[in-house]
């Protein structure tokens, strides 16, 4: 009878876990349709903003032609390197709104969210030297969406199918959605610590001195020095509580962990231009939402009893299991690359650290996983970074090229429709590559209204409220044909 004891507890331990992780990593059906709409939103806008400046950020007449583009540290791929046509970059463009718009209605959902990643990653791969954090937790929240059943209800395809087969889901892409919101937290964090700022709680202020990503309300707030240093440190006592209560199985406490991140987010998106990051935050958050929510809070106490789940054929089941296995597989890829770049910098105490080898990591970049949290972190950057672009005449001159979008006041804060250009300069200030470089240079050869013999792109720093440079310096200078 000894013996029995034991044997009855591994017999129970199964099922135990199996009930922990679905109450722990389970997501209600009703939450992932706001995701599903607030994705399909969100990449509408995303791609209405990118498409004003079509032809100088994704055709061979812009920064960066597809061949100088196919020399970004990979393995990438990218529809958009097939042609760097106009007719080819706006047929993608088109393709990609028309997928947006089916995810965001949910009609042939599934397919939608595939060929929606695909065609983001495609875009996204195109010109780097564009991409914002925004960029990335949109791209891996979208990956995971891949993995979820998010046309259940309140979709046009749960009008043709009925109610859903369970009305919570509990499965490798809800874990991976976890997981995702979870590590950002704690990464950003990790980061954060090791800086003075943030724990000296001058970080927010020192974020919202920047010209370049101030919003009225940022700026205003520069005159309250307490109310910021209060701010920054609620953000990191925010940051410490979100991954706590986004694992904790009890709808109230879960609940307010998602009014947390929407709060933090709309605070930080109101303050400051960061592309799309704040509301993508947002967005996701509302996965998170438990039965909890709906049935008390939203007042919908009962929902349509769930329809018996069809009986599933051997080519489906062995679908789901190679599905659950990628999604396994990805997890322990996507933790290889927050524990290669936390421990990078922990190891460097460097703000941009050269990366751990690891032998899969060309797997992370070929599926677009790679990720990094180090926004304003370890410390916030104070100086303003700003290219000129400078033409040399034949006769001598030289002449700006471009001032109607690198000129610094025409990227502040009132222009959100320049904030690709403005994520391309702050790239090119920071650590650019050769070949962007080398596209930006043509760019500017061609936008040169006189015959230019030679371009110069000029980093030019300003110090906090300066309206004169503390730095010009050429970065690169290119002949012109």
């Amino acid at each position: 009878m000894t013996g029995a004891k034991p044997a009855l507890l591994d017999q129970q331990a199964g099922p135990l876990l199996r009930a922990a992780a679905r109450a722990v990593f389970g997501l209600d059906v009703r939450s992932l349709a706001l995701f599903r709409a607030g994705l399909g939103l969100l990449l509408l806008f995303d791609l209405a903003m990118r498409a004003a400046d079509l032809r100088a950020h994704y055709t061979d007449q812009g920064v960066l032609p597809v061949e100088l583009a196919r020399q970004a540290p990979g393995p990438l791929v990218s529809a958009f390197f097939v042609s760097g046509s106009m007719a080819w970059a706006t047929a993608l463009f088109v393709l990609s709104a028309v997928s947006a718009l089916c995810l965001t209605v949910g009609y042939r959902t599934r397919v939608a969210t595939i060929v929606s990643w695909v065609l983001l990653v495609s875009v996204q791969n195109r010109n780097l030297a564009l991409a914002h954090a925004g960029d990335d937790l949109l791209r891996l929240c979208l990956f995971w969406a891949m993995f979820l059943p998010l046309g259940a209800v309140a979709s046009v395809d749960a009008r043709r199918r009925g109610p859903p087969a369970e009305w919570k889901v509990a499965s490798v892409g809800s874990a991976g959605l976890v997981f995702q919101l979870v590590s950002l937290f704690i990464c950003a964090l990790g980061f954060k610590v090791l800086g003075t700022s943030w724990s000296g709680g001058t970080a927010v202020s020192e974020a919202l001195t920047l010209d370049q990503l101030a919003r009225p309300l940022g700026v205003w707030l520069r005159g309250f020095p307490s109310l910021l240093e209060a701010g920054t440190r609620g953000a990191l006592s925010v940051q410490l509580l979100i991954p706590i209560a986004a694992l904790v199985p009890f709808g109230p406490v879960r609940t307010a962990g998602v009014l947390l991140i929407v709060m933090m987010n709309v605070t930080f998106g109101v303050c400051l231009w960061l592309g799309t990051f704040p509301w993508v935050g947002v967005v996701t958050a509302l996965a998170l939402l438990p039965a909890w929510f709906w049935e008390t809070v939203a007042r919908r106490a009962s929902h349509p009893a769930a329809a018996p789940a069809p009986p599933a054929t051997v080519w489906r089941r062995r679908l789901g299991l190679a599905a659950s296995a990628f999604g396994l597989a990805c997890i322990g890829l996507e933790l290889a690359c927050d524990l290669s770049e936390q421990g990078a910098t922990w190891a460097t105490q460097a703000a941009t650290p050269e990366r751990l080898d690891a032998p899969v990591w060309p797997v992370i970049r070929g599926l677009r996983l790679d990720q990094r949290w180090a926004m304003f972190a370890p410390n916030p950057q104070t100086d303003d970074e700003w290219l000129e672009l400078n033409a040399t005449l034949a006769d001598g001159r030289r002449v700006d090229v471009m001032p109607d979008v690198l000129d610094q006041p025409m990227l502040l804060a009132h222009r959100p429709q320049r904030h690709r250009w403005l994520m391309l300069v702050l790239q090119m200030t920071g650590a650019p590559d050769e070949a962007a470089l080398q596209g930006l240079g043509g760019y500017g050869c061609g936008q040169s209204r006189e015959t230019a013999v030679r371009v110069d792109i000029e980093r030019v720093v300003f110090a906090p409220g300066a309206v004169t440079p503390r730095e010009r310096r050429v970065v690169w200078s290119q002949s012109c044909p």
